[in-house]
């Protein structure tokens, strides 16, 4: 079996109103749906809280299809300050990222310092973190022919690189790594950020956080889940009648996973 690619991403925002002005009217996201959480998919994502909560669902220009879920809930922990292990960003290509920033320069998002060449990071409305790099000729496409940003992937907060990688290795990633970087006190390496390829092109974006606060079962402002697409190694995707293990599940870093 092989993970991805990404199928969608859950977001719990404070204002539903305020996160689709963000989210489709600054950042070119089109709307698809807009409805109440029904009470099975709220409970499969393991809180009551969830239900009937006012929700939309808007699309990505990936290939395959791509969404993202708003679901409103003003009750919703903030994020701490340090920031929490788990899911906090999704990376998206665009064609103009210049044209990008300059819709973005509203009191929806915060511009944050980002030491990749060719990128820029933003938080959102609920505290989460978007990166928008520039799209590469043969990978999303679709970006470069839409105003709407494709999903490259997934960032993820971990105490422990090894084992996050080796966990996520373990649901079928396609290839999986880390880099080392240097201590100032010692001059010694240790891995600092790693990297597993899914299929489609897509990435999880592993970055050690021992600061971050660990994930508690309460329910947060930010990324609430991933949903992944798996398939044969022959390219084929798995559906639940394949595959009667689809399901929600924890990783190590308590960060929520769909396999769809």
């Amino acid at each position: 079996m092989r993970l991805g690619p990404i199928a969608g991403a859950t977001l719990i925002v404070p204002d539903l109103q305020q996160a689709l002005v963000a989210y489709v009217e600054q950042l070119q996201l089109r709307q698809l749906t807009r409805e109440r959480v029904p009470r099975q998919r709220a409970l499969d994502l393991g809180d009551t809280a969830l239900i009937d909560a006012p929700s939309a669902t808007l699309a990505l220009a990936n290939d395959a299809p791509v969404s993202l879920t708003l679901i409103e809930v003003p009750g919703a922990l903030p994020l701490p300050e340090s920031g929490m292990r788990g899911w906090w960003q999704l990376i998206l290509v665009v064609a103009d990222p210049e044209s990008a920033v300059r819709s973005l320069s509203t009191r929806h998002w915060a511009p944050q310092d980002l030491a990749d060449a060719g990128s820029c990071s933003f938080t959102g409305p609920a505290g989460e973190r978007i990166v928008l790099r520039r799209s590469s000729t043969g990978h999303c496409d679709h970006a470069s022919a839409e105003r709407r940003p494709a999903l490259l992937g997934a960032g993820l907060r971990v105490a422990d690189l090894a084992t996050s990688i080796g966990f996520y290795q373990g649901l079928g990633l396609v290839s999986g790594s880390h880099q080392a970087s240097q201590l100032p006190q010692t001059g010694e390496s240790e891995p600092a950020r790693g990297l597993g390829e899914l299929r489609g092109e897509q990435r999880i974006e592993f970055i050690r956080a021992l600061s971050a606060v660990p994930r508690d079962p309460g329910l947060h402002l930010g990324l609430r889940l991933i949903s992944f697409a798996r398939s044969e190694r022959s390219g084929r995707r798995l559906l639940a009648a394949d595959d009667p293990s689809a399901r929600i599940l924890a990783g190590p870093d308590h960060e929520a996973i769909e396999l769809v």
